[in-house]
């Protein structure tokens, strides 16, 4: 049997594993009915099924009175440049619609050398431009066009053509067209804009329904860059209302998985009959419903099955390992924090595999007692779902300590255990992993200790690991990063400011000093001390002293509250 679950839209009711038919028919019914013209957005996330979404619906709009039509732009955007996608994109649409209402060829190629002629004065003169014609919200229409000038001329035309030949099919008999476009969400936010605003006033015609894949983040974003930050949220939600008749959020929250994870776990040879609720749950409390993200779970989930030769009978190891990688997918911080460090080896650990509920006479309540664990897992990884891996590590826990089923382990620390070796294995599969074995991954805080440790790099807010030989280069290099150059100038040359920060004058001995003096001795520091900093001379003395002590007194003076984690392995020579 094939192995892993393919990404693909669908396109017919037997591959529907989610129940939606419902849905389906209620929006292919009310496209039938509706007024027009018409515009209906699809929103969701990507992969959320937007486009199994279009395909389902034309598939219930089979009577000869409806024509439909779909459109990719992703597919546009891969073949033009950004400059010319709005004209291409026009020009393929009309010409296909005209296509489809059997308009003459002599209209179509009418159409074709208008399109051509247009095409050619934006690039002979950059100040025409399609989109002139509707970057404004609040310019009259009917006044933009009346303006002087053969180019909006013939965009006058071209409009007033389309609608008459559109109206032609029409009036023939209660028709009309559907016009599904796809993947605007995944365009340059101010472009899908754009193409939103060319549809409405070139295409907005009685008898045609557009049915859109966008978010309304998308748009917002999009107006927000070109109308300006200030009127985000204003501006966004108007030119969304104006633009869109019809909102529809796909029903992810509604999806029915259990055909789908039955479905895959049976193709793996696992009988779910027995864990089908603790999966369900912990994958509804950790990565929803997302078809792609749940797919991409059980495709890693049997990825590394194999690769560990995981018996199908061994059901404690198959829910610990759907657990982590459940960690993995919706929480990468916390993921990071238990693969890049073993700390909470020993403090938290009977937070899942120890703790029984009413065990502890401090924390007769688990749920208190998993808050606080939580809380020191916070302040170490920056978690940020905290309420779903609380839920997720209850579920695990309920799950481990279960009384009414024979778990085949003779006690938590062989969970324990277990729990560990699939941590590990399963950074195999994870988009940025960390090997615990060869270093630590360590916060930095004011308490942290970094005695008899040598530093190999960094990485803000867990952002790629940045290469570090020593601590004072690490200084160095995550001030660059993270402030301002301008900034950090005005604040090392004024010595009030340094103070009330809590920086030492030493660390600023060489710009109180004759610069240009090279005598290092005398003036009280080695050579190999000056580090540059955004042009600046900075004296570290003690690279690991100053780095803890005193890099975060710069990034308080910044007002900074990145992240800083730093990546360490015991010292066994001089410290750096």
């Amino acid at each position: 049997m094939a192995k892993g679950n393919r990404d693909l839209p669908i396109d017919t009711m037997e591959s529907d594993l989610f129940d939606l038919d419902r849905y389906y028919t209620g929006l292919a019914d009310f496209i039938k009915k509706c007024e027009t013209p018409l515009t209906i957005a699809l929103q969701g996330d990507w992969g959320s099924g937007k486009t199994s979404m279009m395909n389902m619906i034309m598939g219930k709009l089979t009577e000869p009175n409806l024509k439909c039509l779909y459109f990719n732009t992703w597919h546009y955007a891969q073949f033009s440049s950004e400059d010319d996608l709005s004209i291409a994109f026009l020009s393929e649409l009309t010409t296909e619609v005209l296509k489809s209402v059997s308009a003459p060829e002599k209209i179509v190629n009418t159409f074709s050398s208008m399109m051509k002629n247009i095409f050619k004065k934006t690039k002979i003169n950059a100040s025409y431009s399609l989109l002139n014609c509707s970057v404004q919200m609040e310019t009259d229409f009917e006044e933009l066009f009346n303006l002087n000038s053969s180019f909006y001329q013939d965009i006058k035309k071209f409009t007033k053509e389309f609608e008459i030949a559109i109206h032609s099919f029409v009036k023939k008999a209660p028709r009309r067209i559907v016009i599904f476009i796809d993947d605007l969400d995944r365009l340059n936010p101010e472009r899908a804009v754009e193409l939103l605003e060319i549809i409405k006033i070139f295409l907005d015609v009685p008898g045609c329904i557009f049915v859109l894949a966008i978010d309304y983040e998308v748009v917002t974003l999009g107006v927000s860059k070109k109308y300006g930050e200030g009127l985000m949220y204003q501006k966004g939600k108007s030119f969304f209302d104006k633009m869109i008749q019809v909102s529809f959020r796909i029903p992810v929250a509604f999806y029915k998985m259990d055909k789908l994870l039955m479905t895959s776990f049976e193709s793996m040879g696992i009988d779910l009959n027995e864990d089908s609720q603790i999966i369900s749950d912990i994958i509804k409390n950790s990565v929803g419903a997302n078809p792609r993200t749940v797919k991409r779970l059980l495709n890693t989930f049997e990825l590394i099955r194999d690769i560990l030769k995981v018996s199908q009978d061994d059901h404690k190891t198959n829910v610990l390992l759907l657990s982590i990688l459940c960690i993995q997918l919706c929480d990468d911080k916390l993921y990071q924090y238990l693969t890049g460090t073993r700390e909470w080896t020993d403090v938290d650990s009977n937070t899942v595999f120890s703790f029984k509920k009413d065990s502890d006479p401090l924390f007769p309540n688990y749920s208190d007692f998993l808050n606080e664990k939580l809380s020191l897992w916070n302040e170490k990884a920056g978690s940020y779902n905290y309420k779903q891996t609380h839920n997720l590590l209850s579920l695990l826990n309920e799950y481990i300590h279960s009384d009414t089923r024979d778990m085949g382990l003779d006690d938590d620390s062989d969970d324990f255990e277990i729990f560990i070796n699939l941590l590990d294995q399963s950074q195999m599969t994870a988009s940025s992993a960390v090997n615990s074995t060869q270093h630590d991954k360590e916060l930095l805080t004011d308490i942290l200790d970094l005695k008899n440790l040598v530093i190999e790099g960094f990485s803000i807010d867990d952002g790629e690991i940045i290469p570090a030989g020593s601590f004072s280069e690490a200084f160095c290099k995550i001030l660059e990063i993270i402030v301002n150059p301008s900034d950090f100038i005005k604040l090392v040359n004024d010595r009030s400011k340094t103070a009330q920060c809590g920086l030492p004058d030493r660390i600023f001995y060489r710009l109180d000093r004759d610069k240009d003096n090279d005598d290092y001795s005398n003036l009280g520091y080695k050579k190999s001390s000056v580090k540059r900093i955004h042009g600046q001379d900075i004296i570290l003395h003690y690279g690991r002293v100053d780095l803890k002590n005193h890099l975060l007194k710069f990034l308080r003076a910044f007002h900074v509250d990145n992240r800083i984690y730093l990546y360490v392995k015991p010292n066994t020579n001089e410290p750096i």
